[in-house]
């Protein structure tokens, strides 16, 4: 059964993220060549997660990811920006459950990815360095394994979610060549994700370089 529930949100996270990302370069394609610029980016995403434990403590962790997005100007001061996250793979382990050293081994796998469109708002400070701050919507899955092995032996318990959330992001960018711009952005995520029946939470940080054509 556990199977059916993973393929099952698998599917719904493919077809919303292909319709957000058709729908945006569609729209991107049809917009007259001259009158606006696009980027392709990539970059390299670090988060910090915090998770729960079932008996109830919290941990933390920082795995590193990646980022590719597709942003297109409409003038200097808005831009639609279309981007999907792998923010890597969490894994984390303890030896203390219910207070017995040792008694039970446990450790967790987080795998967890998004599909966001947004809104950017664009501040030139200068001729080539600009803040941005970006809000829209976000389609995100998560997949987790937990294993222990105690008394009873081995045991796994694996499940994942798939939703949609308001998103939002802010943001740099430095002009470096009239093609190449360097870029950060940071967001911060609340994912009622129901790992162990806890949301999943964290905030992420992106560098990276787009080239405008």
């Amino acid at each position: 059964m556990m199977k059916n529930e993973l393929r099952t949100f698998n599917n719904t996270s493919i077809t919303r993220g292909q319709l957000l990302i058709g729908i945006t370069l569609l729209y991107i394609l049809w917009v007259p060549s001259g009158s606006a610029e696009t980027h392709l980016g990539i970059g390299a995403t670090l988060t910090n997660v915090e998770y729960q434990w079932i008996d109830g403590r919290q941990e933390s962790g920082e795995p590193l990811g990646y980022s590719v997005w597709i942003e297109h100007d409409f003038g200097k001061f808005v831009s639609i920006q279309l981007a999907h996250t792998d923010f890597g793979n969490l894994e984390g382990d303890t030896d203390v459950v219910l207070g017995i050293e040792g008694a039970i081994t446990s450790t967790i796998d987080i795998e967890y990815q998004s599909v966001s469109l947004a809104i950017v708002g664009n501040y030139p400070l200068s001729t080539n360095f600009v803040l941005s701050a970006a809000a829209g919507i976000e389609n995100w899955t998560a997949e987790y394994t937990y294993r222990s092995d105690d008394l009873f032996g081995l045991q796994y318990e694996s499940g994942g979610k798939d939703d949609i959330d308001l998103y939002w992001h802010v943001g740099a960018r430095y002009q470096l060549t009239p093609e190449w711009k360097a870029s950060m952005k940071y967001a911060h995520r609340n994912w009622d994700a129901a790992i162990n029946g806890a949301n999943l939470k964290f905030d992420s940080v992106t560098v990276g370089m787009s080239y405008g054509f």
